[in-house]
């Protein structure tokens, strides 16, 4: 006759590590003719993770399309995976005047 023992216990998985997160490159643009602003059109962020799906949210900055104001934008993202471990990244949206001024009448000349 045998004789058998068993016994049970629980295996408890988590993940700990945030998602890769990958923004675009740093972006130089020109303003737009006529106005201090340029309408700029860029990728979104991208995430993977090692477990489960991941959502990406951009959380600051404006959107792909927006008109952006002249000098530095900052748009920001994040990624949340399915255990809530979160990732961020963020690029920069540099507007920037490149057009000459110009004069709304130009006087005559005149001799003295």
């Amino acid at each position: 006759d045998q004789q058998l023992a068993t016994c049970s216990f629980v295996v408890t998985v988590s993940d700990f590590s945030a998602p890769t997160i990958t923004c675009p490159s740093n972006i130089i643009a020109n303003t737009d003719a006529g106005v201090c602003t340029a309408a700029v059109t860029y990728n979104a962020a991208t995430a993977t993770d090692n477990c489960g799906s991941v959502t990406v949210t951009r959380t600051a900055g404006s959107a792909s399309g927006s008109v952006f104001n002249l000098g530095v934008n900052t748009v920001t993202y994040s990624a949340q995976d399915s255990a809530g471990n979160v990732a961020t990244c963020s690029f920069t949206i540099t507007v920037r005047d490149s057009e000459a001024p110009q004069y709304a009448s130009c006087p005559s000349n005149t001799a003295a």
